[in-house]
């Protein structure tokens, strides 16, 4: 797991089609949220919102 991760930007080279959908769901209104999670056998713990970059 990435634990230097400081914004969320969907992979464009890997699924353009998803990077595209998801652009096209924020301009009609739908709010786009991305958070740096703890995750461990235990369970799983939102830590930090992060900035969006489309």
């Amino acid at each position: 797991l990435h634990s230097a991760i400081t914004r969320f930007s969907p992979a464009r080279h890997i699924d353009e089609k998803y990077a595209q959908l998801l652009s096209e769901a924020q301009q009609r209104g739908v709010e786009i949220l991305a958070y740096k999670a703890e995750i461990s056998a235990e369970g799983m713990a939102l830590k930090k919102s992060l900035p969006v970059t489309l």
